[in-house]
């Protein structure tokens, strides 16, 4: 009962993961922009 639990846990902090690295790259991408459109 406890290992699927575990793998569920990690999979949504692997998929929390993924999901902040594209946060990040968009907004580092967004602040390119921003600073060359000034």
């Amino acid at each position: 009962m406890i290992l699927p639990l575990k793998l569920i846990a990690s999979e949504l902090n692997n998929q929390g993961r993924i999901i902040e690295k594209i946060f990040h790259l968009i907004l580092s991408d967004f602040i390119k922009v921003l600073s060359l459109s000034y």
